[in-house]
């Protein structure tokens, strides 16, 4: 996959109905969801945004998250003065169930996106958000679970990993054996999900320093089959989880996502050591 360039970080704002081919990224989401967005010619309605969700496949753990998706959120054109009114964005969704988007945004259409397809998650981010605004002594300034979330919110990758050495090669930044020496077992045991809107918007347009936040997860083998099974796992792994797993910023690990085999022509041990700054070792965390 070819892209991108060293500093480069103009976001795209123009419509693409061919996006999914601007990284490997959006592989993850539902073939029937890009087909429907496929099909506009110009950037979909915000009514319209709820119908982009993945059909359940037949079975339980399918079915219930299908239920879980038409029972949940909807999302309506931004009203700042209703938001406000409500006390902020995440009190003004859960009084009304609505999720304020910009018309014409693709960070907001992500967004969208990432409810529809890991509904769990997305709540559970909603309601450690709320619990994050109850936590603060001064309004303006988020907990380190509120760090946490927003990094996840945002930025957020969630990797699944049937190998419990190739997830602390993340840990331990050991990029070189994670993704060129070891890069036969990474595409065969792991499954990276970007569920960070932020970061899909950015990977429309990819730069050398995009880096994603990791929630590193283990996972059997049949979680990573297919896009499918990875997000069904993943969604309700989130649900039992998410609350105790990622409480501060330091539960999540960085994850320079160029690096990912078929992000980037990246196949040759020379792109990770000619770009030290990026694919660099790790150092102390705070």
């Amino acid at each position: 996959m070819n892209g991108g360039s060293p500093g480069r970080r103009e976001l795209v704002t123009e419509w693409l109905p061919d996006f999914v081919v601007r990284s490997p990224a959006f592989e993850q989401l539902c073939p029937r969801v890009v087909s429907a967005l496929a099909a506009y010619e110009s950037f979909p309605e915000v009514k319209d945004w709820g119908r982009f969700s993945p059909e359940p496949s037949g079975d339980l753990a399918e079915l219930e998250l299908h239920e879980l998706r038409t029972a949940q959120v909807r999302f309506t054109p931004q009203d700042d003065a209703r938001i406000r009114a409500a006390g902020g964005y995440d009190y003004y969704i859960k009084e009304t169930g609505l999720v304020p988007s910009r018309p014409g945004s693709w960070h907001d259409l992500f967004n969208a996106l990432m409810w529809r397809h890991y509904p769990a998650l997305k709540r559970g981010v909603h309601r450690l958000q709320l619990e994050d605004f109850a936590a603060r002594v001064d309004p303006r300034r988020r907990t380190a679970l509120g760090d946490a979330v927003t990094l996840l919110d945002e930025g957020g990758v969630i990797v699944l990993s049937s190998d419990p050495e190739l997830l602390e090669l993340i840990r331990q930044f050991s990029w070189l054996e994670l993704f060129y020496e070891r890069r036969a077992a990474f595409q065969r045991r792991v499954r990276v999900l970007v569920v960070g809107h932020a970061l899909l918007h950015a990977l429309l347009r990819p730069f050398i320093g995009l880096v994603g936040q990791a929630w590193l997860v283990s996972a059997p083998d049949d979680a990573l089959s297919d896009w499918r099974c990875a997000r069904s796992f993943a969604d309700a792994y989130a649900a039992a989880h998410l609350a105790a797993e990622v409480r501060r910023p330091k539960d999540l690990h960085p994850l320079p996502l160029l690096g990912i085999p078929g992000y980037q022509d990246n196949d040759s041990a020379d792109y990770y050591r000619n770009l030290p700054a990026y694919f660099r070792g790790k150092g102390p965390r705070g």
